[in-house]
This record gives C-alpha cells, sequence and structure tokens, in this order.
C-alpha cells in the first residue's frame, strides 16, 4: 500500500508481537476488542501516522541524526516503533507502553 508517496511496509517483529496482541485478546474474550483493535491500528497507520510521520516524537532508544526512528502512542497503552525512509515507512514495533522500551530490539 502506498500513503503520500511512500510504501507502507508491515516487518516481521511488528506483525508478529501484533499477532501475540490479537491472541491474547481472542483468548481472553474479547473477540469484538480485537476486531476493532485492527480496524482502529489500520486508520492511525493510514490516516494519521502516514501523511505526516515526522510529526510525532522521535524513538528515544534508537536516535540518530536525521531522526528517522519515531514512536506513536496508539490507545494510550501501545507505542508504534516505525522508521521513516523518504519512499517508505517501515512499522517495525507495536509494544505495550509499560515494558522497559529501553530492551526492545529490532532490525
Amino acid at each position: 500500500m502506498i500513503v503520500n508517496g511512500r510504501e507502507i511496509i508491515i516487518k516481521a517483529d511488528f506483525d508478529e508481537m501484533l499477532d501475540g496482541i490479537l491472541e491474547w485478546l481472542n483468548l481472553n474474550g474479547y473477540q469484538n476488542t480485537a476486531q476493532v483493535f485492527v480496524s482502529e491500528l489500520y486508520d492511525v497507520i493510514v490516516k494519521k501516522i502516514a501523511p505526516n510521520p515526522e510529526r510525532f516524537p522521535e524513538y528515544a532508544w534508537k536516535r540518530t541524526p536525521d531522526k528517522i526512528y519515531r514512536r506513536f502512542l496508539f490507545r494510550k497503552k501501545w507505542y508504534i516503533v516505525y522508521k521513516v525512509h523518504p519512499k517508505r515507512l517501515e512499522f517495525l514495533v507495536i509494544v505495550y507502553s509499560r515494558r522497559d522500551l529501553s530492551k526492545i530490539s529490532f532490525e
């Protein structure tokens, strides 16, 4: 998918983490919540992040001079970490905000 001239890429770690979140929701009787979660996540990626990815804060645990690593707080509980390139956005991980983000590795 391409939004505002950038290809949207979902990396394997992001996909695996999302699968884990959805599995937990489904196993604990939150099937409707799981469906809404995915729908809202898609809307955030396409309608909020992709149009202006530099608008959101730099990811503090992977700083670069050009600030290509960014984060978005989703539903007040989940960090979406992504990488900004001129022609693409790579969604790297989605993690619970209470986790120690300095210990999250990707790429």
